[in-house]
């Protein structure tokens, strides 16, 4: 998980800031890429904006059938990163 959080960026070319989990509106025009719990993403969900050309790397905890299909609906595309590894 550490190479898709901090070195993908970088061997992109691109860079990495740091959110904050109280935010009120998130724009995501100028990210090519967000992470976030699915605890977090249920919560915020409705303060995602401009998400459709964003790449969700979602993780942490697991992901509902129903938080997974109103992503798909407002990302570019979707990716669980949960899995054993995560455990």
């Amino acid at each position: 998980i550490f190479i898709i959080e901090f070195g993908l960026p970088f061997i992109s070319g691109g860079s990495i800031e740091i959110g904050d989990r109280d935010f009120q509106n998130l724009d995501c025009s100028k990210f090519d890429f967000i992470q976030i719990t699915p605890g977090l993403c249920f919560a915020k969900l409705d303060n995602i904006n401009n998400a459709l050309n964003t790449t969700l790397f979602i993780g942490g905890e697991v992901l509902s059938s129903s938080l997974l299909r109103n992503t798909i609906s407002k990302f570019k595309r979707v990716v669980n990163i949960y899995g054993t590894t995560a455990c």
